[in-house]
């Protein structure tokens, strides 16, 4: 049952940089060996078990390395009044720019409204009932984008906000009706949020590749625990990271198979002044980063990753990303083994034009993924 994710386990893809000047580059060289030899090993669960435990393992990660991806912000049972909103957003509209970034790996969504939370992508009818049916939408938009992703050999990543739902943003009614649930049911607020996040991941399973978990900056090892197992119920070698804060990578939990990646606040800096490339350099010096944050590539550690908006906000604002230094801080990260993915701004059903823009001129600069059928021992495909 293993052979399939192991097989899988090499970047899709990588800098044309290969060649320098007419010249090998050894460092590239290395990793195209180590990706043809990844693609030889095969296994059979009667003979070999990867382990599965909550912790981390970077049989989940190294698929990853050397990568990049995007993230949109799909509408959810919040945008009801908007013109665009979870019943009526055109998928095919927003596939036909992704088809044409051949080099990305993944694709992130969202489970839930951002970082504020509580309104929800798909629908969860026992919460609907319990709660407030205009939490939730009908139309399951979330489901239908990770199946149209998927179908394009890409990786689904999902965003969710760990206060699940959110009392500075809901009515007081909500949340008094919340808290009677989950007081009812003799759990705290977070055993519940993990309740409704184990719905979704058994829902989900294999559609769900990975989980970005916002906000649990003061939660306790055993809440995050309780986190890791519920994501990690529908598929468990989806990729988990959650977000304690902090923008020098750091493994921060041991639950985390990659860094959170998170840049330094907006609200201090713009994502792209000197500030964020602190993190292209922490990588640079070794991909597997400890808790300590020194490069530690032992078993049970996370793999560096950026997670960096490409407009002043992640919602919207400028669009200020020099494309020269985007294009170097995604290189060094993707080179040094790490990988990246950016924050999209979005304009009705698609990526905001500018940004776009942007997405095809680093597209440009990487060779095209391999397609999953083409992984096999039996077809090796070079870059």
């Amino acid at each position: 049952m293993f052979e399939k994710e192991l097989r899988t386990e090499v970047p899709l893809t990588m800098s044309q940089s290969t060649w320098s000047n007419g010249k090998l580059n050894i460092r590239n060289i290395i990793k195209l060996i180590t990706c043809i030899l990844l693609m030889t090993v095969t296994t059979n669960a009667q003979d070999t078990e990867v382990d599965l435990r909550l912790e981390a393992r970077h049989v989940r990660a190294k698929p990853y390395m050397g990568t990049w991806g995007v993230r949109i912000l799909h509408p959810t049972a919040y945008d009801i009044n908007s013109s665009v909103n979870a019943e009526n957003f055109d998928i095919d509209a927003l596939m036909g720019q992704i088809d044409q970034l051949k080099s990305i790996s993944h694709v992130m969504i969202n489970l839930c409204r951002g970082h504020q939370g509580s309104w929800w992508a798909a629908p969860d009818p026992e919460m609907a009932e319990k709660l407030d049916p205009s939490l939730f939408p009908t139309r399951d938009l979330f489901g239908e984008l990770a199946d149209a992703i998927q179908a394009r050999g890409l990786k689904v990543l999902v965003y969710f906000n760990g206060t699940g739902f959110d009392g500075g943003y809901l009515s007081t009614e909500i949340m008094n009706k919340w808290k009677s649930y989950y007081q009812s049911e003799g759990m705290t607020h977070y055993q519940a949020v993990s309740k409704v996040l184990k719905y979704y991941s058994l829902k989900h399973g294999k559609r769900i590749d990975g989980w970005w978990i916002d906000r649990v900056g003061k939660r306790t090892d055993e809440e995050l625990k309780d986190f890791a197992e519920a994501v990690r119920a529908g598929n468990p070698m989806a990729i988990v990271t959650m977000n304690k804060g902090g923008s020098v990578p750091t493994q921060g939990t041991p639950y985390n198979d990659y860094t959170h990646g998170h840049p330094v606040p907006m609200n201090t800096e713009a994502p792209w002044l000197g500030t964020n490339v602190r993190m292209v350099k922490k990588i640079e010096s070794g991909p597997w980063i400890g808790a300590n944050g020194t490069p530690d590539d032992s078993e049970g550690t996370a793999l560096g990753f950026i997670f960096m908006p490409l407009q002043a906000k992640w919602r919207d604002g400028l669009a200020g990303h020099p494309d020269s230094q985007a294009l170097d801080w995604m290189t060094r990260t993707m080179e040094a083994g790490g990988f990246f993915s950016w924050a999209v701004a979005r304009e009705g059903n698609l990526f905001a034009a500018p940004q776009f823009k942007q997405l095809l001129y680093f597209d440009s600069h990487f060779d095209p993924r391999v397609p999953a059928e083409e992984v096999s021992p039996d077809k090796h495909t070079t870059q």
